[in-house]
C-alpha cells in the first residue's frame, strides 16, 4: 500500500505556483486508511508518512536527476507532516466508523485534508502561508471535496460489491447445507427401515430358535437351535449399531440451524441450482425450469428436497447430452402435486412394473458398477408414509420423454414433519 500511495503521488499538478503538489496520493492514502483492516491506523499512517517523502526524494535525485539530496530533502520533507496530520485527524475523528454515513465521513475527510494541507504549507515556508489568499483556500477546499467524495463513492461501491459476494457465498453455503441435510434425511429414512427389518428378522430368528428347541425329534435340533439363537443375537447387535448411527444422523440434522419450512419457490430454486451443477459435472447442457402455481403454505424442507432431488437427478441422468427438465408445483385442493418432466428417451414398457422395486436400476457407471436402485423405491415409500402417491407416464419414442407425478396431502406433509 505504501508503494501504491507513493506511485499515485507522481500523478500531480501544482496549484499555487510553488513546490506544493496536489496528486492522487492523498486519495489513494484515504482509500487505504478506509480499507485497511490489519494494521493499526497510527502505525499505518506513520509508515506512509515516512515512505512517501523518501520515495519522492529518491525519485528527484536518482530518477529525474534534477536535484541534489539536500535540495530534494528541503522540497519534500514537509509532506511527512501532511500525512502525519491526516493520520492523526483520521484517527481522532474515527472516520472509519462512519462508513454507513458517507456524508459525515466526507465532511470529516475534507476537514482532515484541508488541515493537513495547511500544516504542510506552513512547514514549507512561512511566506507561503502569509501569501495564502481566500481563492487559494477555496481551491484547496474544492480539491478536498472532489478527492474525498470520489474516494468515498468508490469505497462504498467496493463495500457493496464485497457485501454482495459475501451474501452470495453465504447463500451458496446455505443451499449446500440444505442439500446435505436432505441427503442425510433420506439416509436416515432408509436406515430406519433397515432397523425395522433387523427387528423383524431378530424376532423371526428367535421364533425359529424356540421352534427348533421344542422339536426334540429333529436331527441336530439342539445345534440348529443354538445357531438360530446366535444369528438372532448377531442381528440384534446390527440393530443396536443402526440405532446408534440413526441417533447420530438425527442429532446432526436437528443441530444444524437451517429453516425447517420454506416456500415452494425457494425449495424449487435450490433443487434447480444443485441439479444444474450436477448436469455440468456430467458434461450435459440441461435447461431446468421451475413453475409454481397457486397459493402454498410453507413446506418441510427435508421431505420436499429429498423427493424432488431424487426425481430431478434421475431426469438429469436420463438425458444423453442436452435437454429440458421442467419442475412444476401446484396446489390441487388439499393436495400438493409435484411434476418432474424431462424430454429424454423415455422408459421402456418392459420395465414399468419393476421401476419402483428396491434394487432395480438401469444406471451403471463407467466401470460397469450398478447404482443402488433405491431412489424411486424411497420416493414411493416416503410418499406412501404421507398417504400420498407417485405415478409416471412415459413414451419411449424419444419425443415426449417422462413425467413423474407426486400427489401429497398437505396436512399430512406438514403435520408429520412437525411431529
Amino acid at each position: 500500500m505504501a508503494l501504491v500511495v507513493s506511485l499515485a503521488g507522481e500523478f500531480k499538478f501544482y496549484p499555487f505556483h510553488n513546490n506544493f503538489r496536489v496528486s492522487l496520493a492523498s486519495a489513494a492514502f484515504f482509500f487505504c486508511l478506509l480499507w485497511n483492516r490489519h494494521i493499526h491506523t497510527l502505525i499505518f499512517g506513520i509508515i506512509i508518512a515516512l515512505t512517501v517523502p523518501l520515495f519522492r526524494i529518491a525519485a528527484d535525485v536518482f530518477i529525474y536527476d534534477q536535484l541534489h539530496f539536500s535540495q530534494a530533502f528541503h522540497v519534500n520533507y514537509s509532506v511527512f507532516f501532511y500525512y502525519l496530520t491526516y493520520t492523526l485527524l483520521f484517527y481522532l475523528f474515527r472516520i472509519h466508523l462512519f462508513e454507513h454515513r458517507p456524508f459525515v465521513m466526507g465532511i470529516l475527510a475534507i476537514l482532515a485534508e484541508v488541515a493537513a494541507s495547511i500544516v504542510e504549507l506552513w512547514f514549507r515556508s512561512p511566506v507561503t502561508v502569509e501569501d495564502f489568499t481566500v481563492p487559494e483556500i477555496n481551491e484547496l477546499v474544492l480539491i478536498a471535496i472532489f478527492r474525498s467524495f470520489c474516494v468515498i463513492g468508490f469505497f462504498t461501491l467496493m463495500k457493496h460489491r464485497e457485501q454482495q459476494l459475501a451474501e452470495k457465498q453465504k447463500q451458496q453455503q446455505y443451499e449446500q447445507m440444505l442439500m446435505l441435510i436432505s441427503h442425510l434425511y433420506e439416509e436416515s429414512i432408509q436406515l430406519k427401515k433397515t432397523q425395522q427389518d433387523a427387528e423383524r428378522i431378530t424376532r423371526d430368528s428367535y421364533a425359529l430358535y424356540q421352534r427348533l428347541k421344542d422339536e426334540a425329534s429333529l436331527p441336530d435340533g439342539e445345534q440348529l437351535a443354538r445357531s438360530a439363537l446366535q444369528i438372532a443375537g448377531q442381528i440384534h447387535e446390527i440393530k443396536k449399531d443402526n440405532q446408534r448411527i440413526y441417533a447420530g444422523i438425527h442429532n446432526i440434522i436437528s443441530s444444524e440451524s437451517v429453516t425447517e419450512f420454506m416456500p415452494i419457490q425457494e425449495l424449487g430454486d435450490v433443487v434447480v441450482k444443485s441439479n444444474q451443477k450436477y448436469a455440468q459435472m456430467l458434461g450435459k447442457t440441461i435447461d431446468l425450469q421451475l413453475i409454481t402455481v397457486g397459493t402454498h403454505p410453507l413446506y418441510p424442507v427435508n421431505t420436499i428436497l429429498s423427493l424432488l432431488n431424487n426425481l430431478v437427478s434421475n431426469a438429469v441422468e436420463s438425458i444423453a447430452a442436452s435437454g429440458i427438465i421442467t419442475i412444476s408445483a401446484h396446489r390441487d385442493g388439499d393436495s400438493l402435486q409435484l411434476e418432474v418432466h424431462d424430454n429424454g428417451p423415455g422408459i421402456s414398457p418392459k420395465i414399468h412394473e419393476a421401476l419402483f422395486e428396491p434394487g432395480f436400476t438401469t444406471k451403471y457407471d463407467k466401470s460397469g458398477n450398478s447404482s443402488t436402485g433405491i431412489g424411486l423405491y424411497y420416493v414411493r415409500e416416503l410418499a406412501g408414509s404421507l398417504q400420498g402417491e407417485v405415478s409416471f407416464r412415459s413414451c419411449n419414442s424419444g419425443e415426449t420423454g417422462t413425467t413423474f407425478i407426486l400427489r401429497l396431502p398437505i396436512d399430512n406433509l406438514i403435520s408429520k414433519s412437525k411431529g
